[in-house]
């Protein structure tokens, strides 16, 4: 079943909507520092080179099952299915290979329902979490794509990691509270019928004003081995955080002269290419951490020139993403604090996988655009 649209959102446009200048404040013992590492603009291994190669497309028969918008979220289940959240669609599930299976509850604001889905997280077991951010809740459907669970959420949580559901959860937020207003990483509970904050932290709290009301939040992602890495998407710094104490335990300081001191992630204009955006991160099994960025592609002027040029605001649906933007992907070693592998692909990145893959928003020959799940491997 399709959704009424209510505004233009997708997953990179709502990392684009949070992207401003950080105004840094200390907040006591919780704005934590660790050692921080400058990571050089040079690749350290001269023969590695980043393969990508197309792995899943999605298909379907109706309209509903058709994925022909930017999706919000995409997130693998036990099973290997694909769960699917787009803007004015109910979230959708697909078989390993791209085919479309069924849509999950129906339009609405009672049980079982949503209004707009957003953020897919997978659950231990066979279960995934939907967070819908019209209805300010979190739902745990089972995997026959039933809801089994809903707890009222007051914040939109983003990039939310299970580390002991349903009792501690790494989620980036904006939080305005006391005791959590400026802090992006919070240890958050779901046992109850509202979600509770147990604890905010963070290495660079903002000052919560209007301007930058939207500047409190990062990108994590869970590493594997010793808990989870988190950036900013517009200050290029990748933090590796322990998951027993949550304690920061380093900072890779980017010195790119591309991405800049810190960067306004805005689309730009006519004449102005857009600014660069981290959009995802991932931990591979050697601990490699793999940065994937959104920066201005080659042909980027023209997506402009059918929007007037004396028009104050541009809808992002004016614009075609997957060729207005393309991905870089740069691979850091942290115990060598140096770019190992550097590549690219074509689009936005939408997420990153556990098994290596990643789902991408990416041009076809046919002047559209299509969701791919993508291989990723790094040849040494």
């Amino acid at each position: 079943m399709r959704l009424i649209p209510r505004r233009n959102v997708t997953r990179f446009g709502r990392i684009a909507a949070v992207l401003c200048l950080l105004v840094l404040q200390e907040k006591g013992l919780r704005a934590q520092r660790a050692p921080e590492r400058v990571v050089f603009d040079v690749v350290s291994c001269k023969s590695c080179r980043i393969l990508v190669t197309p792995s899943v497309s999605f298909s379907g028969f109706t309209v509903d099952a058709t994925v022909s918008e930017p999706p919000l979220d995409v997130a693998l289940d036990a099973s290997g299915r694909f769960w699917i959240t787009s803007e004015g669609y109910l979230p959708r599930i697909y078989s390993r290979n791209g085919t479309y299976l069924r849509s999950v509850g129906r339009e609405g604001g009672g049980p079982g329902e949503f209004r707009f889905p957003t953020t897919l997280a997978r659950l231990p077991g066979d279960s995934m979490l939907v967070l819908d951010l019209d209805l300010r809740r979190a739902m745990v459907i089972d995997s026959a794509g039933r809801v089994v669970r809903a707890v009222a959420t007051t914040d939109q949580l983003l990039f939310p990691i299970p580390n002991r559901w349903p009792d501690e959860v790494v989620v980036s937020a904006r939080i305005a509270t006391p005791a959590a207003a400026g802090f992006p990483l919070h240890i958050v509970s779901f046992t109850g019928q509202q979600v509770s904050v147990k604890r905010s932290f963070g290495s660079l709290p903002s000052a919560m004003t209007p301007r930058n009301a939207l500047t409190s939040y990062s990108v994590v992602a869970a590493d594997g081995l010793e808990g989870y890495v988190a950036t900013n998407p517009v200050r290029y710094a990748i933090e590796r955080w322990s998951k027993k104490d949550n304690q920061l335990l380093q900072v890779l300081k980017r010195d790119a002269p591309w991405f800049g001191e810190v960067s306004t992630g805005k689309i730009g204009n006519h004449d102005t290419q857009p600014e660069p955006a981290i959009q995802a991160l991932f931990v591979d099994k050697q601990g490699m951490i793999w940065v994937f960025v959104s920066v201005a592609a080659e042909r980027w002027r023209e997506q402009w020139k059918d929007v007037p040029r004396n028009v104050q605001e541009v809808s992002s649906r004016s614009l075609d993403r997957s060729r207005l933007l393309q991905t870089r992907i740069e691979v850091l070693d942290p115990k060598g604090t140096s770019v190992v592998a550097r590549g690219s692909f074509p689009g936005v990145m939408v997420s990153s996988f556990s098994d290596g893959r990643v789902a991408a928003w990416q041009p076809t020959l046919n002047g559209e655009a299509q969701l791919r799940v993508l291989n990723l491997e790094l040849k040494r």
